[in-house]
């Protein structure tokens, strides 16, 4: 009788608010909606780290493509070449996660949020697409390190056109400007929402052996450029 009056929460209650809370996370990192981080999340038991790589898992014409470098390089590149341990960025914790720890933490993070807003936040990255070893692993980390941190501006060096290709269909809140189509080349990644591309220019190295040239790119913060650019 009581407990027909005074009916207790059900036990999954709080599973249920812990999953739509990861679902709400993961369609925020991935630019995605609820139904899709749904899927992903309960394909991989709820664990948003397993579906966070399971979304940025490379298409098949990608990891089966056959990926040659300039054949001036392949004996540079054969020395080179070295067995290395896939190493998965998104285990560093995200900014995001540091507000946990109660109300007074969230609004000191809010705060540190507001204060940083006119500063731009840079990556550099070697990506070293020309090793074969682990790039399926590493492509993944890759975007999902971006997805998770959200970096401005992003440098990367030794893209090759299946990663570039892969980013610009994946990455889709960054403008991508890719420093050659071929071969290997730099590359920089503009947030969409933070950073507008003013001018580009790829200054050629005549003398160069190794395909390399400089990438130019101005570009414009837009905290600081006004609501009609």
């Amino acid at each position: 009788m009581d407990e027909a009056a005074h009916p207790t929460q059900p036990p999954g209650a709080s599973v249920l608010r812990e999953r739509a809370q990861l679902c709400a996370e993961f369609a925020s990192v991935t630019s995605s909606d609820k139904a899709v981080a749904q899927c992903y999340l309960a394909e991989n038991d709820w664990d948003m780290q397993r579906a966070l790589n399971s979304f940025f898992e490379p298409d098949v014409e990608f990891l089966s493509g056959d990926v040659s470098p300039h054949p001036s390089d392949a004996a540079a590149m054969e020395s080179q070449s070295q067995a290395v341990a896939c190493i998965d960025l998104t285990e560093d914790e995200p900014t995001s996660s540091r507000s946990e720890g109660g109300s007074g933490a969230g609004q000191s993070v809010q705060a540190e949020q507001d204060e940083d807003k006119d500063k731009l936040s840079l990556v550099t990255w070697n990506i070293d697409g020309l090793d074969s070893d682990n790039l399926r692993e590493r492509s993944r980390g890759l975007c999902s390190y971006l997805a998770l941190y959200s970096p401005d501006v992003v440098f990367l060096q030794e893209v090759i056109p299946p990663i570039l290709d892969y980013l610009k269909k994946r990455a889709v809140s960054y403008n991508i400007i890719e420093g050659n189509d071929e071969y290997y080349f730099t590359a920089i990644m503009l947030k969409k929402s933070r950073v507008k591309l003013l001018k580009r220019e790829i200054v050629p190295f005549p003398s160069t052996s190794m395909l390399r040239n400089l990438l130019i790119a101005e570009v414009g913060h837009l905290v600081h450029m006004g609501p009609d650019v």
